[in-house]
């Protein structure tokens, strides 16, 4: 009889699973086509904007706690937000936070429309942006999917416009880059170059590339950002196979004479990631929002 009752039991306990597990899962049903966009929090608290000023994503007016969990906040029809930090380190027998917490939101069956994800800086440093879009085709599920270093600033928010076309099977992503932020971004990333020399290069050429922007001068602007993306890419791959180990091609360039005078004798050079993915980013988005992508001179 004991035996018969646990064996109900057990089945009730199973069938109560099954349904909780299937509510969460209908939660994230999706027919045509899915926007997955996530994060983990610190250095950001995350949220997500409609051509309609919705919101979906952790509330900014509540802020997060020390692990980056918050309240949640669902605006955007058909969007869903989950935050986890199910994860749990003991100490002295006690379970804690993980120092991160996850944040996905899910945009269902959504028209294609223009959103914008807003990063508030809730610390200083890094963060990766995953944005993926599904679309159902028949019994396969293809996907295409954007990856973003964004440097993040304690109180300063970043901005990523998103476009997710599911019938051109297309994903846009384009970084917002505000008056300053380009210098204050290669000032940040210093910690990861290596040596001083080639963080001062960067730096001046940023500068100046800040003037052209202030001055309007796009010619002058594509011009330092190539030399820019050159001076960062000789640097990230430094030492690698076939890597130019000299600045030869850096004649002319007034930024560089700290480069020259440090030599390569025996020097070593880098730009270590994500630093180096957060600054390419930062020029390649300058670069290709002016006339005919940077390409002019």
């Amino acid at each position: 009889m004991k035996n018969r009752i646990f064996s109900i039991l057990s089945w009730m306990i199973l069938l109560m699973v099954f349904n909780i597990g299937h509510a969460v899962a209908a939660t994230y049903a999706w027919k045509n086509h899915d926007l997955d966009i996530f994060t983990s929090s610190p250095p950001a608290l995350i949220y997500v904007q409609d051509s309609k000023n919705n919101v979906t994503g952790a509330d900014p007016t509540k802020g997060l706690n020390s692990y980056g969990e918050g309240s949640v906040i669902q605006n955007i029809p058909e969007s869903f937000v989950e935050q986890d930090n199910l994860g749990s380190d003991a100490i002295n027998g006690v379970s804690v936070p993980n120092a991160t917490t996850g944040w996905s939101i899910n945009l269902t069956d959504q028209p294609t429309e223009n959103l914008i994800v807003n990063l508030v800086g809730v610390s200083t440093g890094v963060t990766e942006l995953w944005i993926t879009g599904l679309y159902s085709v028949g019994l396969k599920i293809p996907k295409v999917r954007n990856n973003l270093d964004i440097f993040m600033t304690d109180g300063v928010t970043r901005q990523i416009q998103v476009t997710f076309n599911p019938t051109s099977e297309s994903l846009t992503t384009i970084p917002t880059i505000s008056s300053g932020s380009f210098l204050q971004d290669t000032q940040f990333a210093c910690s990861y170059i290596s040596p001083p020399e080639a963080c001062e290069a960067l730096e001046d050429l940023a500068a100046e590339v800040e003037k052209s922007i202030t001055k309007g001068d796009s010619s002058k602007e594509t011009t330092e950002l190539n030399l820019y993306l050159f001076v960062l890419n000789l640097l990230h791959n430094w030492g690698g196979p076939e890597s130019i180990q000299n600045w030869g091609g850096l004649a002319g360039c007034s930024e560089c004479v700290p480069l020259f005078k440090k030599g390569t004798n025996g020097a070593i050079f880098f730009a270590k990631d994500p630093a180096y993915s957060a600054l390419q980013l930062d020029a390649e988005t300058l670069l290709n929002a002016l006339p005919n992508g940077g390409t002019s001179r």
